[in-house]
């Protein structure tokens, strides 16, 4: 005979906000407020309804642009096209203006396949295929390096605004033209489509919508993860640290990596150019040494010594979103680089140190990708999802 208790307690564990879970010396423990296992998270949620009108907006100025309307963002006359920087450069608007229409259409088409209450496989496959294609083409292959040098440029100007420096016309105006500002909302909406081609795989998968996780994990488990999380941030630190010590070589007039006549007609032509290189070698250094914090325990929890938020957890987030933002940033320009080092556009008697450390952007930024999933996959909860 089951006691009054014990079955009000067999309800709440299947019905109830608050279920119990077995730990690992058999007792039994409340765990999580359980969800629904089968809704999507909240940021799957928001990302159908995002994309939706990106897509819509995208067919809208790809119309216009045909049509010959302003505003066209993929060649400005800068000459990118003989640089190799910009796939797109020496593609004429009203060619480029029907691949705009066309990958619209194939995104909205991927988000009515997706809204589907119960897609076969087939159609499950080919919208796990149409969202990668649609990541790839808004966040890898159209942007270039022209936001990276946006970001490393604009805080040395924020420093110098008060002084004047650099001046000869260089403002934060002439670092963000509406091209550069279109390449960070391809970026955005490349990362929504992420989101929402790792949503379609767990669900092939019988993963648990909310965390990924399946019946059997491997390399995901926490030791795994915290293992071969050390040799991704290993990589991710030492390009940054081969960068830095190229360009701080240069500013105390070390021609590393360069003949001495590089560094003297390059002085010549902008006296302050290996300063502000110097600063973004400092920037560099300081975000290998951020990247450390995935991998040791100052990354978790605050050191004792910090003033104010000494001693407090670090929020998972404060370390996964903005690294993993860098992650794509930095990846998606190294695109550029090493497409201008394969087609050999890069002048050869430059020296290697001035090529180098673009065609390692990529591996650099596919190295921070791999130590932050470490880092999610060690410092996730038990899911409110599916328990786990």
């Amino acid at each position: 005979m089951i006691g009054r208790s014990a079955e009000w307690q067999m309800a709440r564990s299947a019905f109830g906000s608050q279920p119990e879970v077995m730990t690992t010396d058999g007792s039994l423990r409340a765990g999580p407020p359980r969800t629904d296992a089968r809704r999507a998270p909240r940021d799957v949620r928001w990302v159908r309804p995002f994309l939706g009108l990106a897509m819509v907006a995208y067919a809208a100025a790809g119309t216009a642009w045909f049509l010959g309307g302003a505003w066209y963002p993929f060649a400005d006359g800068e000459g990118l096209a003989a640089h190799g920087d910009s796939v797109l450069a020496d593609v004429s608007q009203r060619i480029g203006s029907v691949a705009v229409i066309s990958v619209a259409i194939l995104g909205l088409v991927t988000l009515g396949i997706t809204s589907l209450p119960r897609p076969g496989r087939i159609a499950t496959v080919a919208a796990i295929a149409a969202s990668s294609i649609e990541f790839g083409l808004f966040a890898l292959v159209v942007p270039d390096g022209r936001v990276l040098v946006a970001v490393a440029h604009v805080p040395i100007l924020v420093i110098g605004l008060p002084f004047g420096w650099p001046g000869g016309g260089v403002t934060i105006g002439s670092q963000l033209p509406w091209p550069v500002v279109h390449q960070v909302i391809l970026l955005g909406v490349g990362g929504a489509w992420l989101v929402l081609a790792r949503d379609l795989v767990r669900r092939a998968r019988g993963g648990c919508v909310h965390c990924g996780r399946a019946t059997r994990e491997t390399w995901t488990r926490p030791d795994r993860a915290r293992a071969w999380g050390r040799w991704m941030v290993g990589a991710a630190v030492a390009v940054p640290v081969f960068y830095a010590t190229t360009r701080l070589a240069w500013f105390v007039g070390v021609p590393l990596g360069v003949p001495r006549s590089f560094l003297e007609e390059e002085a010549a032509s902008d006296p302050t150019i290996f300063a502000a290189g110097a600063f973004i070698a400092l920037l560099a250094l300081g975000g290998a040494g951020l990247t450390l914090g995935l991998v040791q325990s100052w990354g978790e929890r605050v050191p004792d010594w910090v003033p104010i938020l000494g001693g407090r957890v670090v929020p998972p987030r404060a370390a996964i979103v903005p690294a993993s933002a860098i992650a794509l940033l930095l990846f998606s320009s190294g695109i550029g680089g090493l497409r201008v080092w394969l087609l050999g556009l890069h002048p050869v008697d430059s020296g290697w140190a001035t090529t180098s450390p673009g065609v390692l952007l990529p591996f650099w930024g596919l190295a921070l990708a791999g130590a932050t999933l470490a880092y999610h996959l060690r410092r996730r909860e038990r899911c409110s999802g599916c328990g786990r």
